[in-house]
């Protein structure tokens, strides 16, 4: 170091001045490495990141504009609901119903003579099945032996149910060998609400 210091002593001025120079140099560069580097390094990585953080906001901005379309869906939904709500079955109900067929035409004195349902045929007309909640409609054909006026007081009870009960036709025959019995074919239709359970909405 003693050496170093009595060379520099010995040199003359404007070459005392380079070495200075060389030394701030050599200083600024080292600064540089240390604290200016690592910023630029941080801001390229930035710029890197930049399409990516465009992608996420843009994604997150369809999201928000879906959300608030599913909401404006399930709100016509619920209206649509509560306008039909006391004409709809559920599906426990609805399977409470062709149960108690038998009895109701018994109560006329009427028989069932066939019964035919397409409870797993069922048409969606309100909602999708997707949803957390939809309507869908079922049919079922009944052919009901009677007198004529045993007939027509099975057919009011059907359409004074609890629930709404669409008659879409009635066609009644004579039967052969038989004086005063007929046969009844009854096309019924259902309106029943599903409701499914969603373990995640987003």
């Amino acid at each position: 170091m003693n050496v170093l210091i009595d060379r520099m002593t010995k040199l003359d001025k404007q070459s005392r001045l380079a070495v200075y120079a060389a030394c701030v140099v050599i200083s600024g560069v080292a600064l540089y490495g240390q604290i200016v580097s690592p910023h630029v390094h941080y801001l390229m990585a930035v710029q890197s990141y930049e399409p990516a953080i465009d992608q996420m906001i843009g994604k997150q901005v369809e999201i928000s504009n879906m959300l608030v379309g599913r909401r404006k869906i399930l709100e016509d939904l619920q209206t649509q609901f509560d306008a039909v709500g006391y004409t709809v079955f559920n599906p426990e109900i609805v399977k409470e119903f062709f149960g108690s067929l038998e009895q109701l035409a018994e109560e006329f004195k009427c028989s069932i003579a066939k019964m035919d349902s397409s409870t797993d045929k069922g048409k969606v007309i309100i909602g999708e099945v997707t949803d957390a909640s939809y309507v869908e409609s079922i049919e079922m054909t009944l052919s009901v032996l009677g007198e004529y006026s045993q007939l027509t007081l099975f057919i009011d009870a059907l359409q004074h149910q609890q629930r709404q009960v669409w008659l879409t036709s009635v066609d009644i025959e004579m039967l052969k060998d038989q004086e005063r019995l007929l046969k009844c074919d009854i096309s019924i239709k259902l309106y029943v609400l599903q409701q499914t359970k969603i373990e995640a909405v987003i």
